[in-house]
């Protein structure tokens, strides 16, 4: 019998909604399911959370993996790096953001030793993060960095079981176009296919958007479809990739969502995918952090200042991607 993946959930940066919202998924019961879950964090922000919250439940407090019960009582290794004394809910810590880094760096190693199957991390903020000394554009770069992953890490959206990732990302629009070659299309396309079939999903089938409106129209309104787009799918497919395109991006998500044909899409820029995924259900997308050698995901919402410490922050995100790292983790187990 294959055993139950353990899952590490951290509870981000203690000034946001990461602890609240970490409270109400252990009180949903979700963590006493198909995985081992262990909290990793400062007990007494876990506790803070559960009171935002207005939630209650048992806890096993440890101080290592070992010690975990994976019992009727969440398990927490209680990190004691975080005191509420030393910040604000709602507004930037260097001093939170340093125990968050500094625990999300322990647990990379963690699950480099097989301690841990998966991370599952609440929200982090960037600012915070920066302040305390962590210069990274975001988390996916602090563990490509500090697992010296050689290959591409990059960012994967999750919703209803859908994943999208994109070419170019956080560069001004105007850049996108010298961005996108046939090279850089490739590569993001086997990067979507390699993480399916590494996360243990099979082989993917993957749409790909054009870039101009009405997918160019033959080259009327463009010809980035017709010179780098569709070459890059070519030769997607000489590798055997199950790919797909190019479609007009302002039809695909619709025939994505409602005809469940394809299992990946891969966008031109930021907002061609993300404006779709968050008309599709906001509080439920995943951001799953591909590339790396285990899977890492967090909720797509951030930090929520506005929301920190008010108890009406919406669980849905926390839930799906608590989901999605089990799902994932335990088919890499099977």
């Amino acid at each position: 019998m294959k055993r139950k993946p353990v899952i590490g959930i951290l509870l981000g940066d203690a000034t946001g909604v990461g602890p609240e919202l970490i409270a109400r998924l252990v009180a949903s019961g979700k963590c006493f399911g198909s995985c081992k879950c262990v909290i990793i964090g400062d007990e007494r922000v876990l506790r803070q959370g559960m009171e935002f919250a207005g939630v209650d439940f048992p806890i096993n407090t440890v101080d290592s993996i070992e010690n975990c019960r994976f019992g009727a009582a969440i398990d927490v290794w209680d990190q004691k790096n975080c005191s509420p004394e030393d910040y604000t809910v709602g507004e930037v810590s260097v001093a939170a953001a340093r125990a968050a880094m500094e625990t999300r760096i322990m647990c990379l190693d963690l699950c480099s030793e097989g301690k841990l199957d998966a991370l599952m991390t609440a929200p982090i903020n960037k600012e915070g993060m920066k302040k305390a000394g962590y210069l990274y554009e975001d988390g996916i770069r602090l563990a490509k960095d500090h697992l010296k992953v050689q290959g591409r890490c990059g960012e994967i959206n999750i919703i209803d079981g859908l994943w999208t990732t994109r070419v170019t990302s956080h560069i001004p629009l105007r850049e996108v176009c010298a961005a996108l070659t046939v090279e850089s299309i490739f590569d993001t396309i086997k990067f979507a296919h390699d993480c399916a079939v590494g996360f243990g999903s099979g082989t993917p089938s993957i749409a790909v958007t054009g870039l101009n409106p009405h997918n160019g129209e033959n080259g009327l309104c463009g010809d980035e479809e017709e010179t780098v787009i569709a070459p890059a799918i070519e030769k997607a497919k000489a590798l055997g990739i199950d790919v797909h395109g190019p479609f007009p991006a302002d039809t695909l998500f619709v025939k994505a969502f409602n005809d469940r044909k394809y299992d990946i899409i891969v966008t031109m820029y930021h907002d061609q995918g993300q404006i779709a995924m968050k008309m599709k259900n906001f509080y439920n997308i995943v951001t799953l952090q591909g590339g790396l050698p285990f899977p890492v995901a967090t909720p797509a919402h951030g930090t929520s200042y506005s929301r920190a410490g008010k108890g009406t922050a919406d669980p849905g995100s926390t839930f799906s991607t608590f989901d999605a790292v089990c799902e994932i983790a335990a088919k890499r187990l099977a």
